[in-house]
């Protein structure tokens, strides 16, 4: 990681750029695990603000009126005149002529409880990141969310999780726009506010201006997010949780191709029983062998459920009762793939996907929280954690069920998710672009005894609570010297 000098701001700021390489090599033996550790680092940003000039006007949009968004109000205040609305998603139609001539745009999301994905929030951030994508001139993004996530994940609430996933993938899919998300755990001190509309202002101000894309005030100290590494485990180290008798394992997505190989490392941890479910209830023929190796070893039970709807998965688990068996676990591998750029996106589109991965996931928490179960382990996908073009709504979506992983671990429930990349021969990334393609597109893939090896550690690890886990199948030493060296 090389430092660039200090790009020099006019009117006595200045911002603080670094550039990384990403070229990331596979493992060939292990596959390492990484996970997003929130460090406390100081502003980037230095200088006294400058005088307000009518043309650095700032706009900020405020879901619901509070004390975060009155403190990032005064604090905008000292940088450039500020507008402050209160608005719903029918309202952004307003957007384009209060926003005309300003440089950057703040906008407050409502606090949000604990719950299934909000229909009003993701209208919002899918209607504004239209809006921004195409405008000829978008103003620098700033997104304020309340108690989203805090240091180490502990106060993670899921259904903000989706809007920062949502700038993640817009990041990628367009570099001109200037995004940032910022948290604020508890009430945002003016020190707190006073950082942040700095380094909007900085990001508004320079052109090549790259500030710090993620940041969360907690006790008015500013972290950022760093991927570290957790482990590195390989199929002849990975650890084993043993099942007690009569264990029976729930797992949705279970007729897929993760959900089967899943199913099987969960009869080699001594699963005495199976229900597995899926939309439509049927195998594709390069999945029936394992099915039939598994109704062979154990009593398996399939159904045919919609993870997206909680009376046919109550259904289901009650199911996993009546066949004597002890319900002990649970992997949510249900999910729907979805291609399209930020501009394409409709809210109907995003809430398809939402279903069966966070509406089920939302589900399952419920019951977890009722059930004795010795660990709850959410598929989710390396797009949440980092991004990736055209798939806005599937990284919303696992974001979800990471937030509500993390939530549920910090309630003490036995449970974690695992963010996947694409795994060679199985699941919808496997069946959607070719081995050859992958390599076209600079695609690492997990191989499949790389993904078991990996999903036997989450599972023995979900009892300690652990945050959600990424798993890369690239050196743990390689893919450190590829990032921040901080």
């Amino acid at each position: 990681a090389v430092a660039s000098p200090a790009a020099v701001v006019p009117r006595g700021l200045a911002y603080t750029r670094r550039h990384f390489g990403w070229r990331p090599t596979a493992a060939r033996n292990g596959v390492g695990f990484y996970a997003v550790r929130w460090e406390r680092r100081g502003s980037a940003v230095s200088g006294s603000p400058p005088p307000p000039r009518a043309r650095d006007g700032c706009v900020c949009l405020c879901a619901a009126p509070g004390r975060v968004g009155a403190a990032m109000q005064r604090a905008l205040a000292g940088f450039a005149p500020t507008t402050t609305t209160t608005i719903t998603a029918s309202e952004l139609r307003r957007l384009p002529g209060a926003a005309a001539g300003c440089r950057a745009l703040v906008w407050v999301a409502a606090r949000s409880a604990l719950g299934s994905p909000d229909p009003a929030q993701l209208t919002l951030v899918v209607r504004l990141s239209r809006w921004l994508v195409g405008s000829r001139r978008p103003p620098a993004l700033l997104i304020l969310t309340p108690d989203a996530m805090g240091r180490g994940s502990a106060t993670a609430t899921a259904p903000l999780s989706c809007l920062w996933a949502m700038l993640r993938v817009l990041r990628l899919e367009q570099p001109r726009l200037r995004a940032t998300c910022a948290n604020a755990v508890g009430n945002l001190g003016p020190a707190a506010a006073r950082s942040l509309a700095a380094e909007l202002h900085v990001a508004a101000a320079v052109a090549d201006a790259a500030p710090e894309p993620e940041v969360s005030w907690r006790a008015n100290a500013r972290h950022v997010p760093r991927l570290r590494g957790v482990c590195e485990t390989s199929r002849r180290s990975a650890p084993l949780l043993q099942l007690p008798p009569q264990a029976g394992c729930f797992v949705t997505g279970g007729l897929g191709g993760l959900g089967l190989v899943g199913a099987g490392l969960l009869v080699r941890l001594g699963a005495a029983g199976l229900v597995l479910t899926s939309r439509r209830g049927q195998v594709a023929p390069e999945n029936s062998v394992r099915l039939r190796a598994l109704q062979r070893a154990v009593r398996v039970r399939a159904f045919a459920c919609d993870a997206g709807e909680p009376t046919e998965l109550r259904g289901a688990l009650r199911a996993s009762h009546g066949a004597g068996d002890v319900l002990c676990g649970v992997l949510h591998a249900a999910g729907v793939a979805d291609k399209g750029l930020v501009q394409q996106l409709a809210l109907t589109r995003v809430l398809d996907v939402a279903r069966p991965k966070a509406r089920g996931a939302w589900a399952l928490h419920k019951v977890a929280a009722m059930e004795a179960l010795d660990f709850s382990v959410g598929f989710s996908s390396v797009a949440a954690a980092l991004g990736n073009p055209g798939q806005a709504a599937y990284a919303m979506a696992n974001a979800y069920l990471d937030g509500l992983a993390a939530g549920s671990a910090a309630a003490g429930l036995p449970a974690c998710s695992l963010q996947l990349p694409l795994v060679a021969g199985v699941g919808m990334g496997a069946a959607a672009l070719s081995a050859r393609q992958m390599a076209f597109r600079g695609m690492a893939t997990a191989r499949l005894d790389q993904y078991v090896a990996g999903l036997a550690t989450v599972i023995a690890c979900a009892p300690s609570g652990h945050v959600p886990l990424v798993l890369l199948p690239w050196a743990r030493r390689r893919l450190l010297a590829c990032v921040s060296d901080e």
